[in-house]
């Protein structure tokens, strides 16, 4: 399948099955995984073009949080709350070498990884900014181009 696109507009992040993943998908849900294929595929850029790869650590998205007001904003306080407590029970995770975390005294303790507490925090960063408003996302833009036009950090 040959496909152009426009990278005007963000893309949306698309994931692709391996081979072998495409057809156990298939063989589990034909309706909603159609084909047993994968899919690779290669980006030739027509004109410039700059593209994103990889992701910001936790704790960079929330130095970004602090540096850019009209983000934290727009996500509110609560997403922003739930990233620097993520932030700082993963710094104490590092610090401890790991932490054993138990309902009670008298429950089994579950071992509770970097990955347990960064990710439903991200979820819900994520969730925040993707289900904002339009018209918060136009008022946040245009007060970040304001302050970034008259120079400040």
């Amino acid at each position: 399948l040959f496909k152009i696109l426009s990278v005007r507009k963000a893309l949306s992040i698309q994931a692709h099955p391996d081979k072998s993943l495409a057809a156990q998908l298939h063989a589990d849900n034909p309706d909603c995984y159609k084909d047993d294929n994968h899919k690779p595929e290669m980006a030739m850029a027509v004109t410039p073009f700059e593209a994103l790869c990889s992701f910001q650590s936790l704790d960079k998205i929330a130095q970004n949080l602090t540096a850019c007001p009209e983000l934290a904003e727009l996500v509110g306080e609560g997403a922003v709350g739930v990233v620097s407590a993520a932030v700082s029970a993963a710094a104490a995770l590092v610090s401890h070498g790991k932490e054993v975390l138990g309902v009670d005294r008298d429950a089994p303790a579950v071992e509770t990884t970097r990955a347990d507490i960064v990710a439903p925090a991200l979820r819900t960063l994520f969730t925040a900014l993707m289900t904002a408003e339009h018209a918060a996302v136009a008022t946040q833009l245009d007060k970040l181009t304001v302050r970034l036009t008259n120079g400040k950090p």
